[in-house]
């Protein structure tokens, strides 16, 4: 079997095993303002995907140019990006009273710097800062307002068509809710995301591959103050997701540039408290990404992601951005 041929197998059984596992989510109970922090558009979450994409791309670049390896160079093929989303979330689950989850509408503004540094290891570093606006009947009307400022920092090195690699974030938040009867329950919240992850990837002639699976652990500490509410106990949930990132791209011509993403993410492990460990939850997440190239240096982008085949949640992201290379 010969060079191209063996890429060609690695991510067709990717892409098999994805279609393997597209199988329904189950609907899971109602978890109240919780829901604001498993449902599949939060911050961490989008800030992984987006790194390992950005190193994933950077990797393929270098090495469908055949670029020879810099071994002592710490910095070269650097490129700036800014990015604004908006995310939209609807937690579908009721409770045997009929009270349901949170829907949720957040916007995030991201700034951030890719480049090839030492050993052709690729870096992607990014600020977000983050805005969420979420309501839900629980019982009554409960109003929850949040900002979070974040930082994440994906690094990865491939080895021909194998590579490998880790992302990492921390985010700090302000968040308040409003009950029925006006009283107000106030949380600061930190968390910290580690995600390692190995792939496969493939290029020749305008078509780009690539299939990434990756393993989430993530950390939260929030500390919660009432104002003429009941005390509330702090809490420190932990989560692990399994997200297997597949993307297919292809050059219509110098200046544009489609893809299609297809990701198939399970949520093993979402741990609230000592004493309530969430069951499994998995779901899909599809969507197109067009690229213009105004010049070599220069490009915009835009993008739509949706998840499928969850009981649980409804949710849609859109995607603007530009990106400057120097």
């Amino acid at each position: 079997m010969n060079h191209a041929k063996r890429h060609s197998v690695v991510l067709i059984a990717g892409v098999a095993l994805l279609a393997a596992g597209m199988v329904a989510a189950s609907s899971g109970s109602y978890e109240g303002p919780d829901s604001l922090s498993d449902n599949p558009g939060n911050l961490p979450l989008t800030q992984m995907r987006g790194g390992v994409q950005n190193v994933t791309s950077l990797l393929q670049n270098n090495w469908a140019a055949h670029a020879a390896a810099s071994e002592n160079v710490w910095f070269r093929s650097p490129s700036v990006f800014a990015e604004y989303s908006y995310t939209d979330s609807r937690d579908k689950r009721v409770d045997p009273f009929g009270n349901t989850g949170f829907t949720s509408h957040g916007r995030n503004g991201t700034l951030g710097l890719n480049f090839l540094s030492y050993c052709d290891v690729a870096v992607s570093l990014a600020g977000t800062y983050g805005i969420t606006a979420a309501d839900a009947m629980a019982p009554g009307h409960l109003v929850n307002n949040s900002d979070t400022y974040g930082l994440s920092l994906t690094m990865a090195k491939n080895i021909d068509w194998f590579l490998f690699g880790v992302s990492g974030s921390y985010n700090d938040g302000y968040s308040r809710t409003r009950t029925p009867i006006g009283n107000i329950l106030k949380a600061d919240t930190t968390s910290t995301t580690i995600t390692p992850f190995i792939g496969a990837m493939y290029s020749k002639g305008n078509l780009s591959l690539s299939t990434v699976p990756a393993y989430m652990y993530s950390w939260t500490w929030a500390d919660f103050d009432s104002t003429g509410a009941a005390p509330h106990a702090d809490a420190h949930p932990s989560q692990e997701t399994f997200v297997w990132m597949n993307t297919a791209s292809y050059k219509i011509c110098e200046k544009v540039v489609v893809s299609l993403q297809a990701n198939w993410n399970r949520l093993t492990h979402y741990k609230k408290s000592a004493a309530v460990n969430v069951g499994d939850r998995e779901w899909l997440t599809f969507g197109p990404k067009l690229t213009y190239r105004f010049t070599p240096s220069t490009s915009a982008y835009v993008s739509c992601t949706k998840d499928l085949g969850s009981g649980s949640f409804d949710t849609v992201q859109a995607l603007v951005g530009v990106n400057y290379g120097f």
